[in-house]
């Protein structure tokens, strides 16, 4: 909710700027291309992100047997590494290193997710590897869609919330039916496919460039 307040904020109270003409008619095409690609790339990740944290405390006491309050030192970890690794990336990554470190991020969340999955708990923590990916991918926002940047951010905001609302619920009725192990993996799934649609995505830049 409070991030798509924010994006709505965005869009209304920053002053509008103009493109030049050609440059808004390029927009357009990409936003046609790429902008919805983008849409849906930031809506499965944040889905991934969010089930591993949300999910993760449930899984440990279901099938390792901790108390939930040693379950939760996993997920201050967790969310320990997001922030570090974001307040790192600020510091340190330089513009030529982003894809990089883009890809890197994704698949560190994909492999300490799967084994987390698979009964490695001392891997969950790790998954907030995948910190830097939604700051530096926000960023290119600003820059592939100048133009239509802010309507860029409601778009990406009301695609999250609604994904999130798919996710909760599916992540229930798997498991209910299958098991919070087996729900659990919808997570380095999730983030999979973001990995696909960002490999995409920069296909589609690298031919428009």
């Amino acid at each position: 909710v409070a991030i798509f307040i924010l994006g709505i904020a965005f869009y209304v109270l920053l002053p509008a700027e103009k493109a030049p003409p050609l440059l808004l008619e390029s927009n357009k095409q990409r936003l046609s291309n790429q902008g919805y690609l983008m849409v849906v790339l930031f809506a499965i990740y944040v889905a991934g992100e969010v089930l591993a944290s949300m999910w993760m405390s449930t899984l440990i006491v279901d099938k390792q047997g901790l108390l939930p309050e040693e379950a939760a030192l996993y997920g201050i970890w967790f969310f320990a590494l997001i922030g570090l690794s974001r307040f790192f990336c600020f510091l340190f990554v330089k513009p030529h290193w982003e894809t990089t470190v883009l890809k890197a991020s994704l698949l560190a969340g994909i492999i300490f997710g799967i084994l987390g999955q698979q009964g490695y708990t001392w891997a969950l923590p790790l998954i907030g590897l995948l910190g830097p990916f939604f700051p530096l991918c926000m960023a290119r926002i600003s820059r592939d869609f100048p133009a239509d940047w802010k309507a860029m951010t409601v778009y990406v905001s009301v695609g999250i919330q609604t994904m999130l609302a798919i996710m909760h619920q599916s992540v229930g009725t798997i498991a209910d039916a299958m098991g919070i192990e087996n729900a659990f993996l919808l997570s380095p799934i999730l983030l999979g496919a973001t990995f696909i649609l960002f490999h995409q995505n920069n296909r589609v830049s690298r031919k428009q460039a």
